[in-house]
């Protein structure tokens, strides 16, 4: 991935999701769910590893962003998906 680039990831699992990205080369950072500056749900955007946990009201699919920090000219990343399996409370339950 390039500099001041977004990759696009789909996410279609139901449920709690959390987001675990952590950068090998650059710096990339994760964006949600309409990925830009100006329009987002959640985001992560450090200078080490980044996360974010997608709720489970969230409709499906939802779209990711990875986004290029352009400090850097290129970037690698891992990114690992995991399912949180704890209930969630209804704020007026």
């Amino acid at each position: 991935m390039g500099a001041g680039n977004y990759s696009y990831l789909r996410l279609n699992h139901e449920g709690k999701i959390v987001l675990r990205m952590r950068s090998l080369k650059g710096d990339a950072d994760l964006y949600q769910p309409a990925p830009s500056f100006d329009d987002y749900e959640l985001q992560s955007a450090t200078c080490g590893p980044d996360a974010v946990s997608i709720r489970a009201h969230f409709q499906r699919p939802v779209g990711i962003g990875v986004y290029g920090h352009p400090s850097h000219l290129e970037r690698e990343f891992e990114m690992k998906v995991y399912y949180d399996g704890t209930v969630e409370q209804h704020p007026f339950d």
